[in-house]
């Protein structure tokens, strides 16, 4: 899933923890290599053009310039637009820490 989301995301898309500053994806993966496992969708809804998709999952997080890796279990909602060529991109991605699988 990784692979295709990051794809998926363009230098204007935005991420942000709930509560936290939205930051640009570029810069996010600039600094840091992104892996995902165990996602499971919850919820795809398509209204038009907009869409949202509620999933959870695993991401581990490590600095490229080294250090340790963090693990969390999220719970994520992307919102997406479809594009002028037919495909999705990631619009915003909105996480938060599943309290539920700590």
């Amino acid at each position: 899933m990784g692979g295709q989301w990051r794809e998926g995301c363009g230098d204007s898309s935005r991420v942000s923890d709930l509560g936290a500053e939205c930051i640009f994806f570029r810069d996010l993966f600039a600094s840091f290599i992104l892996t995902w496992s165990d996602c499971q969708s919850e919820e795809v809804v398509v209204v038009g053009d907009l869409a949202f998709h509620r999933y959870t999952g695993v991401l581990t997080v490590t600095p490229k310039q080294g250090g340790e890796a963090s693990r969390d279990n999220r719970r994520y909602l992307d919102l997406l637009r479809r594009g002028a060529d037919g495909r999705w991109r990631v619009w915003q991605h909105i996480f938060t820490v599943n309290a539920a699988k700590r």
